[in-house]
């Protein structure tokens, strides 16, 4: 039972850890033992009303209740119409400060076969690519990931500073 501003709560996972900053939780299923997640302890209470367990697809893991809502989106009280970023690219970490109110153009830029935002790998070679205003810009074939990772990011770079100045980018 944890308490919080004065109300008693009955959490209905396992409280691993709790602090005055952040709460983890068991969310381990039969398939998938020994699991769990962190969120901010601010969050128990409207948290503490669901079952949570892991959900592992072949894109990413998150943490959902029993009728399928994301705790991300309970957290971040995100929109229908919008999704919820991990910052990090883990779902299993679930503090605000990790978390984003995204489009899901912007959503799906970090889903990769390589586990890095905008390389992935082609045959037997490194891809890199980016989105810019909706428009997915190949950055071209590298014969290592670290190559494709280094000019992604200088174009990620750019693009957050024109951004940044609402300027138009010289593309390649």
């Amino acid at each position: 039972m944890g308490r919080t501003g004065g109300n008693t709560f009955t959490m209905k996972n396992k409280i691993l850890y709790q602090d005055e900053l952040h709460t983890v939780i068991d969310i381990s299923t039969k398939k998938h033992y020994n699991c769990q997640t962190i969120f901010d302890t601010e969050d128990y209470p409207k948290l503490s009303l669901y079952h949570w367990i892991i959900d592992v697809d072949k894109y990413r893991v998150r943490v959902r209740s029993a009728s399928g809502i994301a705790i991300s989106r309970i957290i971040m009280d995100a929109p229908s119409d919008k999704e919820v970023d991990h910052r990090n690219g883990n779902g299993l970490i679930n503090c605000k400060s990790n978390l984003r109110i995204c489009s899901h153009i912007v959503n799906m830029q970090n889903i990769t076969s390589s586990n890095v935002t905008g390389v992935s790998k082609v045959r037997s070679k490194w891809r890199a690519k980016i989105t810019y205003k909706g428009t997915r810009i190949h950055l071209g074939y590298f014969s290592s990931k670290e190559e494709a990772i280094t000019i992604y990011n200088k174009y990620r770079e750019a693009i957050t500073e024109f951004i940044t100045k609402q300027e138009e980018i010289p593309l390649p």
